[in-house]
């Protein structure tokens, strides 16, 4: 992720081809939703699960 903080001003994260996260690289990587999508919530449920309650 260093990378993309050094080389890029925005990004913009993308989830079921809808955009889920834009803007700085910093405040879009620490973003509750992009962690979730991406590297999970922490536990064993899955979205469809969660989503389901």
């Amino acid at each position: 992720m260093r990378v993309t903080n050094q080389l890029c001003s925005d990004v913009v994260v993308l989830t079921a081809g809808a955009v889920l996260a834009a803007g700085p690289p910093e405040t879009v990587l620490n973003s509750p939703e992009v962690v979730a999508a991406y590297i999970g919530r922490g536990d064993s449920r899955s979205e469809e699960q969660v989503g389901s309650e």
